[in-house]
C-alpha cells in the first residue's frame, strides 16, 4: 500500500528562563531548527522512520538507505538491497532493525574497520513468508520485536519469528498504556493479546470507511485515534468519540498521519500539508511548525523524540531537527514586517521590539503576532524601562510607550542611549546625535527633557560612567571621548579626546 508522500531573524532573550521555557509558543515564534538537506546526508529525499541508539546516534530510514547520524556527520549504510528502508528501531539492547521489500533485517556491525552486516531475520521464517510483502513499521515492545506489512505482523522474541495473519489489512500497530494496538481496514480496533490472539475493542465500528495513521494515550486512562482525512477520534471507557477539540475542524483538512506522546506530557502531531501541531499536556496548542516558519518541508513522515527531549522530523525533502529543549526560541520575519531589529524590553507582560520601522509589541502568553505602536515608525534605537515607564530612544526624538501608545517627550533627534547619572536618582544623560540631552523625573515620576548639556555638539553613540565618575562616550567615527559632566550646571567640564 503507498503513502501520501506528498530574512531575517533575531533572537528573542527570555530573561526568566525557567519560568518562561513553560510559556506556549507564539504563531511566529520557534525553537532553534537545524534542516539537514539530502545534500547533507548524501541520500534521497524522504525520510519514513527515525530512532535513536543508546549513544545517542540518529537513524532514519530513507527512500535510498539506512542513514546514521553521530552527531557530526552522516553515514550511508550500503544495506545492498538498493530500496526503500521503510522502517527502523532500535531493539532492547541496542540493536537496530529496518524493514524494507521483502527484508526485517538486523544490523549486525562488524569489529574494527570490518562493514555492518545486515541480516534478514526472514530466515528464521517459513520460506516465503516475506515475498512481495513490504515492511512498513517495526515496534520494538516488552521483550519482543514487532515489524508489519499491511497484512502481516512479524513477531520476533529474539529467539525466532512469529507471523501473525490479522483477518484483513491492518494499519500501523501501536503501543498505548501496555496495550498493543491496530485498526483493521473496514473495520474498528483491534488488540493483539500477549498470546498473540487478537481481539476486536467493542464500540470501535465507527471507524470503518476511516483510515487510522495513529493511535496514542489521551494520558487520562483512554487513547486518541488519529484519521487521514476525519481528524481525531477519544475512545475512553468502551466509548468512541470525535475528540472535542477546537482544532479538530483543522486536523481533518491538513491530512493527520503521525503523533507523538513527549516526555512533558505533551502532544506531537504530524501531518502531510501543514507540518507539525504541538499541544501541551493541557491540549492547547504550543506551537505550529511549518514551511512558513522554519520547516524544510510540509509533509511530517516519522516523528522521534531524541534522549534530549528534542523533536526530530522525517520529512518528505530532508530530516529536520527542533531543539525544543532550549530555552531560546526565535522570530522569522519572512514578510518583513518588522525589519531590522536593534533592541527589545519586557514591559507588563508584553514584548516590545525596536526595530528600523519603528515599535512592535506583542502578548508574552499569547499566539498574536507583533503589532506596530502607532506614531513609533522610523529607526528605533533603544527600548529602556525608567522608574517603571518604558522609554523609546528614536531617530525622531524620544517618546513614552503607554498601553501601546506612543507620547513624544523630546525632540532631541537621534537618542542612541541612556544612563542614570551616578548618586542622582531620577536624572537621566542620553547621547544622541547632537551631544547629550539631559533628562529629569517630574511630579509623576516620568523622565522628561530638561535641556542639552554644554560643550560637546557631536554625535554620541554610546555612553558609560566610570567608578570616579567619568562619562566616556563613544563619536561614530572620531573615537573616544572622556568628560566630567556637571549635571545641575547643565554643561560638560573637562573634555579629554582619546582618538579612533
Amino acid at each position: 500500500m503507498s503513502r501520501h508522500p506528498a530574512q531575517h531573524w533575531f533572537l528573542l532573550w527570555f530573561f526568566a528562563l525557567a519560568q518562561l521555557a513553560a510559556r506556549a509558543l507564539s504563531a511566529q515564534e520557534t525553537p532553534h531548527i537545524r534542516h539537514f538537506t539530502p545534500a547533507d546526508y548524501g541520500a534521497q529525499n524522504q525520510n519514513w522512520s527515525l530512532a535513536q541508539s543508546p549513544e545517542g546516534w540518529i537513524y532514519a530510514g530513507n527512500n535510498e538507505d539506512l542513514l546514521e547520524f553521530d552527531g557530526t556527520s552522516w553515514s550511508n549504510f550500503g544495506t545492498g538491497l538498493s530500496q526503500t528502508v521503510r522502517a527502523v528501531a532500535v531493539g532492547k539492547h541496542g540493536e537496530v532493525f529496518s524493514g524494507s521489500f521483502e527484508a526485517f533485517s538486523l544490523l549486525r556491525r562488524g569489529a574494527g574497520s570490518e562493514a555492518a552486516v545486515f541480516q534478514n531475520l526472514g530466515s528464521k521464517m517459513a520460506a516465503g513468508s516475506l515475498a512481495k510483502e513490504e515492511i512498513w513499521h517495526i515496534l520494538p515492545h516488552g521483550g519482543a520485536v514487532y515489524a508489519q506489512s499491511f497484512s502481516t505482523i512479524y513477531k520476533y522474541d529474539y529467539q525466532r519469528v512469529t507471523v501473525i495473519k490479522p483477518a484483513s489489512s491492518i494499519m500501523f500497530l501501536q503501543a498505548v498504556d501496555g496495550h498493543l494496538l491496530f485498526q483493521a481496514i473496514g473495520s474498528g480496533l483491534f488488540e493483539l493479546m500477549p498470546d498473540d490472539n487478537i481481539r476486536l475493542l467493542p464500540g470501535t465500528d465507527v471507524l470503518a470507511g476511516k483510515i487510522v495513521q495513529f493511535i496514542v494515550s489521551d494520558g487520562d486512562g483512554g487513547c486518541l485515534v488519529g484519521t487521514s482525512n476525519d481528524g481525531i477520534f477519544q475512545f475512553k471507557n468502551g466509548r468512541l468519540q470525535a475528540w472535542p477539540h477546537p482544532l479538530n475542524a483543522t486536523f481533518k483538512k491538513v491530512q493527520l498521519n503521525r503523533a507523538l506522546r513527549l516526555a512533558d506530557g505533551s502532544l506531537a502531531l504530524g501531518t502531510i500539508l501543514d507540518g507539525v501541531y504541538i499541544l501541551d499536556k493541557n491540549a492547547r496548542l504550543a506551537g505550529h511548525f511549518n514551511r512558513r516558519n522554519g520547516l524544510q518541508n510540509n509533509t511530517v513522515l516519522a516523528m522521534l523524540e531524541d534522549r534530549d527531549h528534542n523533536l526530530w522530523l522525517g520529512l518528505d525533502r530532508g530530516i529536520d531537527f527542533l531543539e525544543l529543549n532550549a530555552p531560546l526560541r526565535f522570530y522569522r520575519d519572512l514578510e518583513g514586517k518588522t525589519g531590522a531589529t536593534y533592541t527589545a524590553a519586557l514591559f507588563q507582560d508584553q514584548l516590545y521590539i525596536g526595530a528600523n520601522q519603528g515599535v512592535f509589541v506583542k502578548n508574552l502568553a499569547s499566539n498574536s503576532a507583533f503589532q506596530l505602536v502607532e506614531g513609533t515608525q522610523g529607526q528605533v534605537w533603544e527600548l529602556k524601562v525608567l522608574n517603571g515607564r518604558l522609554f523609546c530612544g528614536h531617530n525622531d526624538g524620544s517618546f513614552l510607550l503607554e498601553n501601546r501608545r506612543a507620547r513624544k517627550i523630546s525632540s532631541q533627534t537621534g537618542g542612541w542611549q541612556i544612563l542614570e547619572v551616578p548618586g542622582l536618582p531620577g536624572h537621566w544623560v542620553q547621547a544622541t546625535y547632537t551631544g547629550l540631552a539631559l533628562f529629569r523625573a517630574n511630579a509623576a515620576g516620568e523622565p522628561v527633557f530638561w535641556k542639552r548639556a554644554e560643550g560637546l555638539v557631536e554625535p554620541l553613540r554610546s555612553i558609560a560612567f566610570d567608578s570616579a565618575g567619568y562619562l566616556w562616550a563613544t563619536h561614530p567615527n572620531r573615537g573616544l571621548f572622556r568628560l566630567r559632566l556637571d549635571f545641575r550646571a547643565a554643561q560638560e567640564g573637562a573634555i579629554e579626546y582619546f582618538g579612533s
